[in-house]
């Protein structure tokens, strides 16, 4: 069913979207080594597939009304935090901006590869989720007058929590949306809040990203795994191997009192592309940078 209406995505029973894997436009190369297996009825009595087929934060299914009541107050609970400076400083600005002007223009739908790749269903356009987003906070944190009138009756039921939840991993925060959008407004960071109400708020994060990348980050220092004595030696060692394949004699500062440049890799960069931590330091030790 490709025309969801925003009521539907609050009240209707069951999976709202089903997406022909063989209709996709681009599958992953281990496609046939890993195929789409169907849901069995187990999987569905136990957790919340009611999206699609897939369950990325394996939300249990609720068995009681006061279990209902938790996802919604909890949800609730973490949207008034992400509205706050004290919880949200960092990106209160542009997150109000981005929830007070959309045009509904769908120019954000042109630039998504994961609309896209679907074959332009309607709920997986990136404003269809803020609009959700949007309406709920309208209606029940931001209080707005005549609500209701304005942005269309939408109640904030446990489905509607559970699938904005999944519907904020069925964008990967390219922000390709945010680049096109002609008033600038972010879908991606709305998919990043979302993601954050659930992790920080409600305990519900994908486990490969929660445990092998924040817990790692907030373990050893870095998501890939690497001490910052590891990662100096790494550098250390890039710095040797370049000098010596460049000619150009060169080693990178850490930690320097009174330095005007600070210069941060990212985790993954040091160890899969060392030729753009050599160039940096190059670079910053030319003789129009000293």
């Amino acid at each position: 069913m490709k025309d969801i209406s925003f009521a539907d995505f609050s009240t209707k029973e069951g999976q709202l979207a089903s997406v022909d894997v063989s209709t996709l436009k681009k599958l992953p190369v281990d496609y046939e080594d890993h195929p789409w297996t169907p849901l069995t009825d187990a999987q569905k009595a136990e957790t919340c597939f009611l999206l699609d087929e897939t369950s990325v934060l394996s939300i249990p299914m609720p068995k009681t009304p006061e279990e209902e009541e938790a996802l919604v107050n909890n949800f609730l609970s973490g949207m008034r935090k992400a509205f706050t400076p004290e919880n949200n400083w960092g990106f209160l600005a542009m997150l109000d901006t981005s929830m007070d002007y959309c045009a509904q223009c769908n120019s954000c739908a042109t630039a998504c590869h994961l609309f896209d790749a679907t074959g332009g269903h309607e709920m997986y356009r990136p404003n269809f989720r803020s609009e959700i987003f949007r309406r709920i906070y309208n209606k029940y944190v931001k209080k707005e007058p005549f609500a209701k009138w304005r942005f269309g009756d939408i109640d904030l039921t446990w489905k509607a929590v559970v699938r904005l939840g999944e519907m904020a991993y069925r964008c990967n925060l390219c922000r390709r949306c945010a680049q096109v959008c002609p008033i600038g407004v972010d879908n991606g960071l709305i998919s990043r809040e979302l993601r954050k109400i659930f992790s920080q708020e409600m305990g519900f994060a994908p486990r490969e990203l929660h445990d092998k990348g924040t817990m790692l980050q907030m373990e050893v220092g870095s998501s890939t795994g690497l001490s910052p004595s590891v990662v100096q030696e790494t550098v250390e060692f890039i710095d040797e191997d370049y000098s010596e394949s460049t000619g150009y004699q060169f080693s990178t500062p850490w930690d320097v009192e009174g330095a005007e440049i600070l210069l941060i890799h990212t985790a993954g960069e040091i160890m899969a592309w060392p030729e753009n931590t050599a160039a940096s330091s190059i670079i910053f030790k030319a003789p129009a940078f000293t």
